[in-house]
């Protein structure tokens, strides 16, 4: 399956959530995060936004933008996941309230849910498969915008 951020955009638009001018102080923020600007994760970033998370799947997803402008939460849970032993390049995507949380790999992209317990220890391990070949994909799924004609 092919996976397209236009799809995404176009439903942020009909959501009310996409807008035509990206937000210059969330492009600072992800530059300063390290995300390649030619990303679909840094557009995504700053031209979609329903305040600081997006609800779907009965989950929230952080606005990465908006949390490293105004608040400290998701320098936190980067720092959290770093105590752990993970490497700096996994981003937090929520809060990992219940334990479990997904996480973004800025290097390659890929998205991947991650639990206290076995999992946290096969993504130490590294034997942890990504559940998404890109954040792409990710945002496909978590919109369910696959069921979506």
């Amino acid at each position: 399956m092919t996976y397209s951020l236009a799809r995404i955009e176009q439903y942020g638009r009909q959501q009310g959530w996409w807008y035509d001018e990206p937000y210059e102080s969330y492009m600072i923020a992800l530059r300063d995060l390290g995300i390649a600007e030619d990303s679909d994760f840094f557009r995504f970033f700053v031209y979609a936004e329903d305040g600081p998370t997006f609800c779907s799947r009965n989950h929230e997803l952080a606005h990465i933008g908006w949390f490293m402008t105004n608040s400290s939460d998701l320098k936190l849970g980067m720092a959290n996941l770093q105590a752990m032993g993970l490497s700096n390049a996994y981003v937090p995507l929520d809060t990992f309230s219940g334990e479990g949380g997904y996480v973004y790999n800025k290097q390659t992209d890929q998205v991947m849910y991650m639990e206290a317990g076995a999992l946290m220890q096969q993504a130490l391990a590294g034997t942890l498969e990504p559940q998404w070949a890109t954040f792409t994909a990710f945002l496909h799924w978590y919109f369910e915008l696959d069921s979506i004609t």
